[in-house]
């Protein structure tokens, strides 16, 4: 039997060549870390700048470099511990297999990274950091065990463009588990589109429908809340609707559904005592409204949630 055809190489940890086997008609540029070797060079290319390992640098400056401090080194001088598969420090929200939003790193990309498998991000022994920006330990750790899913139009995504849109608006905290209960919604359901009727809405769009009715003497009063009284102005309420033979249908089977949206972590407005809201389902992650207007809010107008 001839042997097997075979390119091995083994690095030491910044990526010079420990030990090299290979067989000419099997051999690749893409070496270290599964990077492009330049050989004109001899440096490898990460997607976003160019490193050599000799010199265990980069060759230009990250482009974050003033979000990260370290504007050439590779892995923060520490490749046992980092990965960098990039060039730049890992961008997007991230989610754990379940679909709970462990936090963002703070740049507004529309990236969305979920994890492969059961690990829970721990960080200052907390199980959840959502405090708008990851530490630069969290999410290096977070990036090596994570799919990276593309964008938010990418991510999220039912089947229902309407819907769609109306979940990629809302906070990132409850976008995927919003999308997993309108999709499992849908698989329970004959005959009838159960969409997302109602989402995040601003300030401006919350007093133009309290106006309603009141100063604005065209339609009847729809709301009660002024801006900032909604829990939609926080990107952590949706409604939804049923759509029938191309109709509003809120004849709904709202035993199955809230029982559903209660198992992602959501409260029904069916269970409020002072008056019902059958299509309404929450999660303000135990902040009352006066908490959530006090919060900081990043570009969007969405509250930076505390852990």
């Amino acid at each position: 039997m001839s042997s097997p055809k075979i390119d091995l190489q083994k690095y030491i940890p910044f990526g010079e060549v420990f030990l090299e086997e290979k067989n000419d008609k099997w051999n690749t540029p893409y070496k270290f870390n599964s990077k492009e070797l330049d050989e004109e060079t001899n440096l490898y290319y990460f997607s976003s700048r160019y490193f050599d390992s000799k010199l265990s640098l980069f060759y230009s400056v990250d482009a974050l470099a003033e979000q990260t401090g370290t504007p050439y080194q590779y892995c923060y001088q520490n490749p046992v511990r980092y990965i960098d598969p990039t060039g730049m420090k890992p961008e997007g929200d991230y989610y754990d297999k379940y679909g709970t939003y462990l936090g963002s790193d703070g740049i507004d990309d529309n990236k969305v990274y979920k994890l492969k498998d059961d690990y829970r991000a721990r960080f200052e022994n907390e199980d959840v950091n959502w405090g708008g920006t990851l530490d630069e330990k969290h999410y290096t750790e977070l990036q090596s065990k994570s799919h990276d899913l593309g964008t938010v139009q990418d991510a999220f995504v039912t089947g229902d463009a309407v819907s769609d849109k109306r979940i990629q608006s809302l906070h990132p905290a409850i976008r995927m588990k919003a999308t997993d209960f309108i999709k499992e919604a849908n698989t329970n359901s004959s005959g009838t589109l159960i969409r997302i009727a109602q989402g995040f809405r601003t300030y401006a769009e919350q007093d133009a429908l309290y106006a309603k009715g009141r100063t604005d003497k065209s339609s009847k009063i729809v709301t009660k809340a002024k801006g900032g009284f909604s829990n939609h102005n926080f990107g952590l309420a949706f409604d939804i609707v049923g759509i029938t033979d191309g109709k509003l249908d809120y004849n709904l089977d709202w035993k199955s559904l809230s029982t559903l949206g209660k198992s992602k972590g959501f409260e029904w407005g069916g269970d409020w005592k002072k008056f019902q809201d059958m299509p309404h389902f929450e999660n303000m992650f135990g902040n009352s409204l006066n908490e959530l207007r006090a919060l900081p809010k990043d570009k969007k107008g969405l509250p930076i949630l505390k852990p």
